[in-house]
């Protein structure tokens, strides 16, 4: 049976962190198979594997620079981007 853990927050609040942390547990400690997804197209360093990573479909920088938005425009921009690419 598999499950899933969403991690959420605002920006800088430790998601990342926290993901990487909690993959490594369950795989050191309790010898149990983990996988992580990266939905989010704006961090500019990922310290664990993910088995799928929103920036190989949109990267927020590059919104910015091509779209002219900000990042919080970018952000939203390239939701809706992903959104439409995974259910198409």
């Amino acid at each position: 049976m598999m499950q899933g853990i969403l991690i959420t927050g605002i920006a800088g609040s430790g998601k990342t962190t926290l993901t990487k942390n909690y993959v490594n547990w369950p795989r050191k400690e309790l010898n149990t198979k983990v996988c992580a997804v990266n939905l989010d197209p704006g961090v500019n360093d990922l310290p664990y594997h993910a088995i799928f990573d929103a920036r190989k479909i949109v990267m927020v920088d590059e919104l910015m620079a091509s779209e002219g938005l900000g990042p919080n425009g970018a952000l939203i921009r390239a939701m809706k981007f992903l959104l439409k690419e995974l259910m198409s």
